[in-house]
């Protein structure tokens, strides 16, 4: 099963801000100190995917680094408009470009991404210190062009101020690149609310995740630890943490940070209080009815995501019902065609129709995108298995 991009045991250079003293004094004189703003007249649709580089931050606290980047994930992640590549894509891609995963995401190295990816835009972000105050810069570019498609900047008078004007400038860009207003005010919980007022609690969360992502879970884990105990009501971090915890086999420390997480639900977006309530009734109550009632009314909001049919099929498949399970890990695939863990499904789906040769055609499509696992390698075996074949059951 899916968990915000990574598989359960179960399954699956900045731009120059160029700030001219006259429009900073007027800037002064503008509610919630908007004092840049361009719009384009090209927006995106449905289908373009956009690619986020990391952050440039030029005012010396650390405290920035990975937090701003994290925070304009979740303000973007809550607009089901909007397609952003997803953190394993971006790393496929890395790798592909002969980068390190840890190797920072620039400009360069983005807009390279994006079109390696067939994606329509970079989104760059930056943050600059102007005497006490914060210029927070957002930046659309077109990735085969180079044309700026949206740029916001904001000034924030204190550090305390920066994540409200994060918010700001996204919604902004969201609106600009062709999101509906009524869809941007519907699905914007501020990144505070959404996430924790701390900026040092918001940094530890956002460096557990990146940890996750490029050393495993046992390394995230301190990181996640942290970020609670600078916020005890941050609920993303209990989440994260009891994400790790399922992945590792722990069940009971898993229950008790997904628990907690649900308890805090109304302290996060839209699209995270169903995940929360879906990982809370199919992990901690086992009641997977109502687990995929969620996926449900999740699917309606978010028809784009995949990780409702994807959980979906998960479950159908563990409650027998494999016919009913089909549709839905073909739409998850059709959605994600790049996951290991959707090919996988509908493989283990055709396998338990009795559908073989189906099943081994989904696994040699896997192999032949170089996606593999050693889970889809179990299945590879059983199909050959299945068929007899001694020696396709010997090479894997």
């Amino acid at each position: 099963m899916k968990v915000a991009g990574v598989s359960l045991a179960a399954r699956r250079n900045r731009w120059k801000i160029l700030v001219p003293a006259a429009v900073l004094i007027v800037a002064g004189l503008v509610a919630g100190g908007l004092y840049f703003r361009s719009r384009s007249a090209t927006t995106l649709t449905e289908k373009d995917t956009i690619v986020r580089a990391d952050f440039a931050n030029t005012t010396g606290d650390t405290v920035f680094d990975e937090t701003l980047k994290q925070g304009l994930s979740v303000e973007l992640s809550q607009s089901p408009f909007l397609n952003i590549l997803t953190d394993r894509r971006v790393s496929e891609t890395l790798k592909l470009m002969g980068h390190a995963p840890g190797d920072g995401l620039t400009q360069e190295v983005t807009r390279e991404i994006c079109v390696r990816t067939n994606s329509k835009v970079m989104l760059a972000g930056s943050i600059s210190s102007l005497g006490s105050q914060y210029v927070i810069g957002l930046k659309a570019v077109n990735c085969n062009s180079g044309d700026a498609l949206a740029q916001e900047q904001l000034q924030a008078a204190a550090k305390e101020e920066v994540l409200k004007a994060l918010d700001k400038a996204a919604a902004n860009i969201r609106s600009t690149l062709g999101e509906s207003l009524v869809s941007v005010q519907k699905f914007a919980t501020p990144v505070e609310e959404a996430t924790t007022s701390s900026l040092e609690a918001l940094k530890a969360y956002s460096v557990g995740l990146k940890t996750r992502r490029e050393k495993g879970e046992l390394e995230a884990i301190p990181f996640y630890k942290r970020a609670i105990e600078l916020d005890p009501n941050f609920a993303l971090a209990y989440a994260g943490l009891g994400v790790v915890y399922v992945n590792l086999g722990q069940a009971s420390l898993a229950n008790t940070n997904i628990s907690k997480a649900y308890e805090l639900r109304n302290r996060v977006s839209e699209r995270e209080k169903y995940r929360f309530a879906a990982y809370y009734y199919g992990f901690v109550t086992g009641e997977l009815d109502k687990a995929n009632q969620v996926y449900q009314v999740w699917r309606q909001s978010y028809p784009r995501d995949d990780v409702p049919p994807g959980n979906l099929g998960v479950n159908y498949i563990t409650m027998g019902q494999w016919e009913k399970a089909l549709p839905e890990n073909e739409e998850s695939l059709h959605l994600e065609p790049n996951d290991i863990y959707g090919y996988t499904s509908l493989g283990v789906n055709y396998l338990g129709l009795n559908r073989v040769k189906d099943a081994e055609a989904i696994f040699d499509q896997a192999l032949a995108h170089k996606l593999d696992s050693s889970y889809l390698r179990l299945f590879v075996y059983y199909a050959a298995f299945l068929r007899n074949d001694a020696a396709a059951c010997s090479s894997n």
